[in-house]
């Protein structure tokens, strides 16, 4: 990492086609996913020409999640949370509302005394609820800080028009125009959840089918190898993988029958996919999540059978004797399936979050 990030010109001529300088701060809160979501996001702003700097205060995931050519990338730079900062980039992003050092604040404050325009952007967590389609582009001024008196706006990524959108790079695209066959029963499962009372039932429930289970490292890794201590799963039908880099880990994703996912960045690649999957959603103590759970699950006009399936995992239904974590057969795999590439196909119709990005930057920055 360097220790201070070089400057980007104080006034970028836009009568070329020039990059934005883009700094995107990010702070890990839990599970990396954090930083998951923010390295797709530069990932897929120099795939579009774009230069990133990217200050994250945890910055040792990167050493597996990203891979050696990305990170070598020209128009990249890592720098620590706390570097110090001459001048900000034309788009300053705080993911996550995480609050941002003093310096880029100061670096801001800075910018705007000196006539430049700058964009200022709290990416906020990923949700399909009615309101964040008319949260969306609000302005919040600011009101403490070396930053008081500047304005920051709301960027809500989403699932229909009015949002955000999905982060979607090119070859995702490609891909996801593709409808291969899915092979009943299914053989083989991908494992990325967080910890749960139901998963010794999805596991025993996949062993039964026959389907063998790849587990992904960290903290789902320790929670299966806790069951298996304590006896609640058959372990025969089980492979851990070992950290691997977003690449790796999707093409991991693309070669299971079956998916179930936790978080963000791996929910969207599971809809990517075009696959059955399950999505356990990041628990919170006030219960806020059974609503987003919900919410995603009426925009994905899942059925019943599916629906059961997402909330009994998430522990926000009852647990059945009966209760099935499956399609229980070929007909409800292909209802799943139906279901997963109609809602893939809403989202192939409408702009990703980047391009979305890119054209709310030059309506503020022109």
């Amino acid at each position: 990492m360097t220790a201070s990030p070089p400057a980007p010109s104080p006034e970028p001529d836009r009568t070329t086609p020039s990059p934005w300088v883009w700094d995107v701060f990010c702070r890990v809160v839990d599970n990396y996913g954090d930083v998951g979501v923010c390295w797709r996001l530069a990932r897929n702003l120099l795939e579009r020409g774009q230069c990133v700097r990217l200050f994250i205060d945890q910055a040792q995931a990167l050493a597996w999640m990203a891979d050696p050519a990305d990170r070598q990338h020209p128009n990249l730079s890592l720098h620590a949370w706390g570097s110090d900062i001459d001048a900000c980039g034309d788009v300053v992003i705080e993911a996550f509302g995480a609050q941002l050092p003093d310096a880029a604040e100061r670096a801001m404050a800075q910018a705007a005394a000196a006539g430049r325009r700058v964009c200022w952007l709290n990416l906020e967590y990923l949700s399909a609820e009615a309101d964040s389609k008319y949260n969306h582009g609000l302005e919040s001024p600011v009101s403490s800080g070396p930053a008081a008196g500047l304005k920051k706006q709301f960027f809500y990524p989403g699932f229909v028009r009015g949002t955000g959108g999905l982060l979607r790079d090119s070859a995702t695209t490609a891909s996801a125009q593709t409808k291969p066959e899915l092979p009943w029963p299914p053989t083989s499962m991908a494992l990325f959840s967080y910890d749960s009372p139901t998963l010794a039932l999805l596991i025993n429930q996949a062993h039964t089918m026959g389907m063998h289970i790849c587990v992904a490292a960290g903290r789902t890794t320790a929670h299966v190898q806790a069951l298996a201590d304590a006896q609640a799963i058959a372990t025969d039908n089980i492979t851990l993988q070992p950290h691997c880099s977003q690449q790796q880990f999707d093409a991991w994703l693309a070669a299971q029958d079956f998916l179930v996912v936790r978080g963000e960045d791996s929910l969207t690649r599971a809809i990517w996919s075009g696959k059955p999957f399950l999505w356990h959603i990041y628990p919170q103590d006030d219960g806020v999540h059974r609503i987003k759970l919900n919410a995603f699950l009426d925009w994905m006009q899942a059925p019943l059978a599916m629906q059961h399936a997402f909330k009994t995992l998430n522990g926000t239904r009852s647990l059945r004797d009966d209760a099935l974590l499956f399609p229980a057969n070929r007909d409800e795999w292909q209802q799943w399936t139906s279901c997963v590439r109609a809602a893939r196909d809403k989202l192939l119709a409408q702009n990703d979050l980047v391009t979305r990005l890119l054209l709310h930057v030059h309506k503020t920055l022109s």
